[in-house]
């Protein structure tokens, strides 16, 4: 080797080719340099990014948590491209489509960057925990506020509908005691109707915050004034035709509710107004009547009634034995009915034959009043005091003579005094037939 490097010629070649290699070097740097210049890469970091969740089936699930809810977002790439990058039009996606309940590691995905960029999410994938909803029926249940107005009574709340769904996660479903509406009925004087927003509450009474469905229903709260029920009269007027009577009398309601302040029901005991005239029924008659509201009352119920008159042909009975009642007599005379001498007397009355055979002699009062009267004989009118549809007939007593006499002790009694009950039946001073005692002699001193 020494010998071939003292060799002038191997020297030249070797020169020769070592002058060749440094051109080519050369010769690549110039043409490398004469090219285009490759871009330089550069990164942004973006912290704190809100991840956007979608493809959740709402209807079955619902969304409990997921963990961390923000995430650090690096972009890779060239300046200029990077100057092209917006993080509020870009997302970084939670994608929960076909995610079924339970706990899950689920990747997010940058959506919406440039393709000539990388994007580094930190971290790269969250931790979602999804529970099951139920769906549950439950009773609606208003609340009132307030009162109305005095004298006023509410009724109980009528919600439609009166059962909704509440659908809550299945881990909290038995957290539900009920769903409740509100309404203010403070003052009222006629039926509250509103629309009334639902919440369902626990066991303690606290708001859950769950779906009602429907949220809002439309309730009515009745508010009733101040109301009595007395007994309906509905007069009968007049005498039937001769010859016809009334075997009974009917009436659908034989009470009415009437509504009116309370001052004006406290005055009323029975509620009238309907007539019906007998005098020219001749056979059964049925009527319809309305009811109408006198002044200051609010309505009445029922708002009308039907009445039905049975009219037959009438027959006679004397009903023998009717004792007559003196009433108003003085403790201080005696009375004695003259004229019948019995005391008695026999009545012919007139009525329907279903009622006329029912009778006896003691369903008949002759009835004669001796008040204020002197001592002597009077003939005094007869009140006869008869059942319903009955009447006296042709031939009847209508007066009577009855003596009134002073009591033997009449002297040391108030002549004024009446009697203790004020009657004498069947001329009880005075037995009937007999003389009135004489009055006695003054003892001699």
């Amino acid at each position: 080797m020494d010998n071939w490097l003292r060799h002038n010629n191997v020297i030249r070649v070797v020169a020769v080719v070592v002058g060749i290699l440094l051109w080519v070097i050369v010769r690549l740097d110039l043409q490398n340099s004469s090219g285009p210049t490759q871009p330089t890469t550069v990164s942004q970091t973006y912290t704190n990014v809100g991840v956007q969740v979608v493809g959740l089936d709402e209807e079955r699930y619902t969304l409990l948590s997921y963990e961390p809810a923000r995430v650090s977002l690096t972009v890779v790439g060239t300046a200029s491209a990077l100057r092209r990058v917006d993080i509020n039009d870009y997302r970084v996606v939670l994608n929960l489509t076909d995610i079924a309940a339970g706990e899950h590691q689920v990747s997010l995905t940058p959506e919406g960057f440039p393709n000539n960029v990388q994007v580094v999410l930190d971290p790269p994938n969250v931790t979602v925990t999804i529970d099951e909803k139920e769906r549950k029926e439950v009773p609606v249940s208003i609340q009132t506020v307030g009162s109305p107005a005095d004298g006023y009574t509410a009724g109980e709340a009528i919600a439609q509908p009166n059962r909704v769904n509440v659908t809550v996660i299945s881990s909290e479903a038995d957290r539900v005691a009920g769903v409740v509406g509100t309404i203010d009925i403070a003052g009222a004087t006629a039926s509250v109707k509103q629309q009334v927003k639902l919440v369902a509450i626990d066991q303690d009474g606290q708001e859950l915050d769950v779906a009602v469905t429907p949220a809002v229903v439309d309730v009515e709260v009745p508010i009733t004034s101040p109301f009595k029920t007395m007994p309906l009269q509905i007069a009968l007027v007049g005498n039937t035709p001769a010859g016809y009577a009334v075997a009974s009398f009917e009436q659908s309601a034989s009470e009415v509710t009437v509504f009116a302040p309370q001052a004006f029901l406290n005055s009323l005991e029975f509620y009238d107004g309907l007539r019906i005239d007998l005098s020219q029924l001749t056979e059964t008659t049925t009527f319809e009547f309305d009811i109408a509201p006198k002044q200051g009352v609010e309505r009445v119920e029922p708002a009308k009634v039907t009445a039905k008159v049975t009219v037959v042909p009438a027959v006679v009975q004397t009903l023998p034995g009717v004792p007559v009642t003196l009433n108003g007599g003085s403790a201080n005379y005696e009375y004695r009915i003259v004229d019948p001498t019995a005391g008695e007397l026999d009545v012919p009355v007139e009525g329907a034959p279903g009622v006329i055979e029912k009778l006896s002699p003691r369903d008949v009062r002759a009835i004669v009043d001796v008040s204020n009267l002197a001592p002597g004989m009077y003939e005094l009118p007869i009140d006869y005091s008869l059942p319903s549809f009955v009447e006296t007939a042709d031939g009847a007593s209508s007066i009577v003579r009855v003596e009134v006499a002073p009591k033997s002790d009449a002297a040391s009694a108030d002549p004024a005094a009446p009697l203790d009950d004020g009657s004498v039946e069947g001329g009880d001073a005075v037995g009937p037939g007999e003389e009135p005692a004489a009055p006695s002699e003054p003892e001699a001193e």
